[in-house]
């Protein structure tokens, strides 16, 4: 059930990050969610700067794990199922393989959505209300987060199957 549950936010991560952020913003606005004190307008102007430099820096992270992984699997023989000899061959031959670039792909894809949304409202401060910049924040640091772990799960899980060889 969990995985099946993963596998369904796995193929569209972004339209669920993007729909709970939504819905979080919506009900945070009729009802209060989390009891915290709003940051000051330097605060959130310094968040915001750092945010978009963490965002900026994971993109880069996620852009090398690629780039590890497409490089791994240029090196591996293309074989057929049944010839792959060990568990990384195994995956880079499936179609599993362009499930997981898919994954990579739209994590960076969301972490620039992120960079240009901080981007805009960093500009234009003084013309958004001091709770909806907060709340925009808090929505930004969830799904670059969110977002992360994804990523991190999934390579992680490639890069545990080395060690699984065919006998």
């Amino acid at each position: 059930m969990r995985n099946k549950i993963l596998d369904i936010y796995f193929r569209t991560p972004i339209f669920f990050d993007i729909l709970f952020s939504i819905l979080y913003l919506m009900i945070s606005r009729k009802y209060t969610l989390f009891h915290f004190v709003y940051i000051n307008s330097t605060d959130v102007s310094s968040l915001t700067s750092n945010l978009i430099g963490t965002s900026i820096s994971l993109a880069g992270f996620l852009i090398a794990s690629l780039t590890i992984i497409v490089t791994i699997k240029s090196n591996l023989l293309s074989k057929k199922l049944e010839e792959s000899s060990s568990a990384l061959e195994l995956l880079f031959n499936s179609s599993n393989y362009k499930q997981i670039v898919s994954v990579f792909k739209k994590s960076i894809i969301e972490l620039i959505i992120i960079v240009a949304v901080l981007y805009s409202i960093w500009t234009l401060n003084q013309n958004i209300s001091h709770w909806l910049y907060n709340q925009i924040l808090l929505c930004a640091i969830s799904i670059t987060v969110v977002s992360i772990c994804r990523s991190l799960i999934i390579l992680f899980k490639v890069l545990s199957l080395e060690h699984f060889v065919k006998d």
